[in-house]
């Protein structure tokens, strides 16, 4: 059995996005609406960006089939769609910043969600007993609970049963968030909702494709030579070049509160941290720093020390302008087929500051698997739980060697300032107690990327798909659900 996916319109070059608002579709007709990177740069150039893209649910080409919404047939009577014993799915996958496809940014979408674009025939099917609709955010974890309100609202507006949506993100904690919509503002009918990490099956192909296919990888549009450090190669490495690596592209307020620290206390020259300040979040970034605050309403820094102290790092950041470790073009740097392994095997360990910190979802990107393929020890600069959501997962972490505490700690900024005591101990080593160190860590190294390769289509498609059966022979799921 295969996830069957329906599609209102399949063009010339295949299915053509679902909820896609039809009122700015000039620029997909130049590419025969076969959305690529190629007519995601046009449309931008018009536009804010897409609201909805197709990526397959971020799985393999071979657990899906897809139709077009005129090859079924919807028995009125019985209310079932084509055959009963199988299910079928109207897939919504927005694009990037999901407050675009639910209708929140207004940049360009004015105000329309992606469901006011559905078919009306898709709405009359959703009321058949096997016919569910999707609205998938699986590459991305950065949601609230504005989400679920558009959601439920688009649904009403469209009558459309909230209990035919099966809502998937990439963050772990999906159906928390959802709950602090639903504390506010109780529901009759409840969406379904679940988690699905793409980003461990992307890293994990990558990786193996890296290993053991080929160097020279094609990813949206550049070609560039990989390498990974070798199990072989990782006893010889001693005496090590810096202490740390820590990468970063876009600089949100987390990484640009630590690389100031980093400089104010004089560490920033034991690691390799690449940095371009022509990435800063906003214009008003150092103000940010000071008044700015998470989701909780909590500051970033908590005390007039931590204010002054990062403050005064940062000074030290925009006067330094840039920090160039492998690629001078850090913005056109993308997480997947850009891997070099000289960074890694000229340091010890790696500094992973994740896409998400002061927000609500509980995500990992593809930062985190970054140095589990490259066998480095990592202290992860995130969301709280991530590491316990690792284990879960079987990976191994590294409480037996320092503290990871900080994993538990709820706060934003208590778990930053436990985050930069931990650094500045495994900073503070000599390069003969981290090659000592290593000693022991390179079986939990070798483990957990072994494991990573363990990630790939059949067993991640199969686990998916049998999860997502799963999920909808039951009632609207009341607890965060893996799809993984």
């Amino acid at each position: 059995m295969k996830i069957n996916r329906v599609f209102d319109i399949i063009g010339p070059m295949g299915p053509i996005p679902n909820g896609l608002n039809w009122k700015f579709t000039n620029t997909f007709w130049d590419y025969n609406f076969h959305v690529t990177h190629k007519l995601i740069d046009a449309f931008n150039k018009s536009y804010t960006q897409l609201s909805v893209y197709d990526c397959n649910l971020n799985l393999p080409q071979d657990i899906i089939k897809n139709y077009h919404i005129t090859d079924l047939h919807f028995d009125e009577e019985s209310k079932i769609i084509t055959n009963k014993a199988e299910n079928y799915f109207y897939t919504i996958h927005p694009f990037g910043n999901i407050h675009i496809s639910t209708g929140l940014d207004m940049s360009y979408h004015e105000g329309m969600h992606s469901f006011d674009f559905i078919s009306k025939k898709t709405k009359t099917y959703s009321e058949a007993s096997n016919f569910w609709l999707i609205y998938d955010y699986s590459s991305e974890g950065d949601i609230n609970e504005h989400i679920f309100e558009s959601l439920h609202e688009a649904c009403k507006r469209n009558n459309i049963n909230p209990s035919k949506v099966i809502v998937i993100t990439a963050s772990e904690n999906t159906f928390d968030i959802y709950k602090r919509y639903l504390d506010k503002t109780p529901q009759d009918k409840l969406l379904y909702s679940a988690f699905y990490p793409w980003s461990l099956l992307g890293k994990a192909k990558d990786t193996h494709s890296i290993m053991f296919e080929k160097k020279i990888i094609d990813f949206n549009g550049y070609k560039n030579k990989n390498s990974i450090m070798l199990d072989d190669e990782f006893d010889n490495l001693t005496q090590r070049e810096s202490h740390a690596l820590c990468l970063n592209r876009r600089l949100a307020p987390h990484r640009l509160i630590l690389i100031s620290w980093l400089l104010e206390n004089e560490l920033f020259d034991k690691t390799k941290t690449s940095y371009d300040i022509k990435l800063l979040h906003r214009d008003d970034a150092g103000l940010d720093l000071v008044s700015g605050s998470g989701h909780d309403g909590d500051g970033y820094l908590e005390s007039q020390t931590s204010k002054n102290e990062i403050m005064s790092g940062f000074r030290k950041m925009v006067k330094k302008e840039k920090s160039i470790i492998d690629f001078e073009d850090i913005e056109n740097v993308w997480g997947f087929a850009f891997e070099n392994s000289e960074n890694y095997k000229s340091t010890y360990f790696s500094i992973v500051t994740e896409t998400l910190f002061y927000e609500l979802g509980n995500y990992l990107s593809e930062k985190t698997w970054k140095p589990i393929a490259h066998l480095h020890p990592f202290i992860l600069i995130g969301r709280p739980g991530m590491l316990k959501f690792l284990h879960s997962l079987g990976f191994k972490t590294f409480s037996e060697f320092w503290d990871e505490s900080y994993d538990t700690i709820e706060m934003n900024s208590k778990r930053m300032e436990k985050i930069f005591e931990v650094i500045k101990t495994l900073l503070s080593k000599s390069k003969d107690e981290w090659d000592e160190l290593n000693k022991k860590l390179k079986p939990i190294l070798i483990y957990n990327r072994n494991l990573l390769l363990t990630f790939q289509e059949e067993k991640v498609g199969n686990t998916y798909k049998n999860k997502l059966f799963n999920l909808i022979q039951n009632e609207p799921n009341q607890e965060n659900y893996y799809l993984l």
